[in-house]
């Protein structure tokens, strides 16, 4: 039996008979006296506030606390487990017990509960070994005794944050006293729903780890720059009530740290980095042999660096940032940024993770923007993005254009002129990508973060998406209605009307219907999909259906309800071979959307620049 059934069986065998013997619990339960005592402590341990076991000359009663919460722990929480199958739902498991307990635990023991070998749990102690020292933990194993983890308690509270809850989390939800404290907040910043369950998971930490405090030691280095605002000092004293003691600036810090890792929107003035960061910027200006005022460029940096290191400290990595670094205009922000980020981190001597030198490359690029356009009065913002993207925005133009420019917002029309808008705007950035242009030369990537909605973010990939595929494609489209013949028929017709006007030769129409006379490409799903590789071609060939909604059964009797042909160069230069994978993804990857050309954001094909006739 698992031992999520044990505790289950234990704790309804308890409420049938209000009291039992260990030796008959024993027998029920099919473990060791040992065990059934450890299984006692973690339950005083974890849910001290919902029930409490008392042992009493050998009988086991239950006292329950709290009788809606122990009725929903018992039929929802511990019912919902799937059991320790996973090596992560294991290695949970094992962690929060040894961190909730200071003494070894035995190894058997914990074999035992969670019904494994010995063998099983070696394997799995020697994973969580290499996540411990990325933690900066200690697995200590005393040969008889048992084992235990020792090392800093910001570590192990880190290490049950982002490596245990997700996967074991026996504690009850926040109390109706905390949590509303809780929502408002969220609701005044407008924090994502993955940062609102991160501090609903640092105050549940808070909570129990009350025998185990942090040290002030912890924040050297972090930044609150939320310390003195309302919300958050609501929740501070909603804990402090439950707890019945106060919080030190440790705990006040990491009850709500969610906060400073630069989603809500916050002004930062954190003077003990600007000199810091002036010697590392002072690094770059004679490396790159740029002209620019380390100190002014230190002030405006410094909210974006704050976050940055408080992201690093507090180990946290956001990967679901909407990051535009495909359509980065040079990798020179890039090389810039990967150059000062190894600079700094040696300053401040913490890591900085990689996926940081892609975020603070954004603000580099408009550094860099800034510092070639200095008489900045008009921009213009091409983006679908949302409200919440755009007062970003209008932030950081503010914050890198001492002008304080007039922005103006625009979707990109079919028919925008882009020349014009270059002679309107001293500065044009957009989310869609653009060919290099001569004529373009104030047109930037507008290579943002946003915290806009995923409709946003769709809506944005998809713009980006057919922009590059008009740029570096030849598209065509073919008939597949239930008029004009065989799915077969109108196949050879394409390819015959495809050589005829140089878009392929021969030996690839060749091989193209050879290969389709064998075996048609199609997939269970009803997609066409004929592919050749063209020798000497120059462009991506691209055929997508006419129709929105295709209904065609071929000679072979295989239904047809899609269509897409794809003709590759023999010799890919970076931009088509990134193009092509992205095309792979949104074609042949699980969708919710069903049509290719939406997945492809060619929807709008009457209003659209084809580079070959309806055939």
């Amino acid at each position: 039996m698992s031992m999520v059934l044990s505790q289950k069986q234990m704790l309804q065998l308890l409420a049938n008979h209000q009291k039992m013997s260990i030796s008959n619990m024993e027998k029920e339960l099919g473990i060791s006296k040992k065990s059934l005592r450890m299984m006692n402590d973690y339950f005083a341990l974890a849910f001290g506030d919902v029930f409490f076991i008392k042992e009493a000359d050998g009988d086991l009663s239950l006292d329950i606390l709290d009788g809606p919460a122990f009725e929903k722990l018992l039929l929802h929480d511990m019912l919902g487990s799937e059991g320790f199958n996973s090596f992560h739902k294991r290695q949970a498991y094992l962690l929060y017990q040894l961190v909730y307990q200071e003494q070894f635990v035995s190894a058997e023991d914990l074999a035992e509960e969670l019904q494994i070998s010995r063998r099983t749990l070696s394997r799995d102690l020697i994973k969580m070994e290499t996540l411990l020292t990325d933690y900066g933990l200690i697995l200590e194993t005393k040969r008889g005794v048992g084992i235990r983890v020792i090392g800093e308690e910001m570590n192990i509270r880190l290490l049950l944050l982002y490596e245990v809850l997700d996967f074991y989390d026996p504690t009850a939800e926040l109390p109706i006293s905390i949590s509303l404290f809780v929502g408002q907040m969220i609701e005044a910043h407008s924090l994502p729903k993955r940062i609102e369950q991160l501090i609903r998971k640092s105050i549940k930490l808070v909570i129990s780890r009350t025998l185990w405090p942090l040290e002030a030691s912890s924040l050297v280095l972090l930044y609150d720059a939320f310390d003195v605002d309302e919300y958050v000092i609501g929740v501070k004293q909603a804990v402090e009530t439950y707890l019945n003691q106060p919080l030190s600036k440790a705990e006040s810090y990491f009850l709500t740290f969610g906060l400073n890792l630069g989603f809500a929107s916050k002004e930062v003035k954190n003077h003990r980095l600007i000199e810091k960061t002036v010697t590392s910027l002072e690094g770059i200006k004679n490396e790159f042999n740029l002209s620019f005022d380390p100190s002014e460029t230190a002030i405006i940096l410094n909210s974006h660096l704050t976050y940055m290191v408080n992201r690093s400290v507090m180990k946290y990595v956001e990967k679901d940032l909407v990051l535009r670094k495909d359509l980065t205009k040079s990798s020179f922000a890039w090389t810039m940024t990967k150059y000062f980020i190894n600079a700094f981190k040696q300053v401040l001597g913490i890591h900085i993770h990689e996926h940081e030198v892609q975020i603070l490359s954004t603000w580099f690029e408009f550094l860099i923007i800034r510092s070639k356009h200095h008489d900045t009065h008009k921009v213009l913002a091409i983006t679908n993005g949302g409200y919440s993207f755009r007062e970003l925005l209008k932030q950081e133009i503010g914050r890198f254009f001492d002008a304080s420019p007039h922005i103006d917002f625009s979707k990109v029309q079919a028919d925008e002129s882009e020349v014009r808008l270059s002679q309107e705007y001293d500065l044009v950035f957009t989310d869609h990508w653009l060919p290099r242009h001569e004529q373009l030369s104030n047109f930037f990537p507008l290579s943002m973060i946003t915290r806009g909605n995923p409709l946003d973010k769709k809506q944005m990939e998809m713009s980006v998406l057919s922009k590059k595929i008009d740029s570096l494609c030849q598209l065509f489209t073919i008939d597949l209605s239930k008029k004009g013949g065989s799915y077969e028929h109108r196949l050879v017709h394409m390819v015959e009307s495809l050589t005829q006007e140089g878009l392929m030769d021969l030996q690839a129409k060749n091989k193209l219907l050879t290969k389709e006379s064998h075996h048609l490409s199609i997939l269970e799903s009803g997609l066409a999909f004929p592919h050749i590789t063209i020798k000497g071609a120059d462009h991506i060939l691209l055929g997508v259906a006419t129709q929105s909604d295709v209904s065609l059964v071929c000679e072979q009797g295989v239904e047809i309800n899609d269509f897409i042909f794809i003709g590759v160069p023999e010799v890919l230069n970076a931009d088509q071979e990134g193009l092509l994978i992205q095309i792979f993804d949104q074609v042949f990857m699980p969708s919710e959307v069903n049509s290719v050309k939406e997945r492809l954001g060619l929807l709008d094909l009457p209003g659209r620049r084809t580079l070959m006739c309806q055939i």
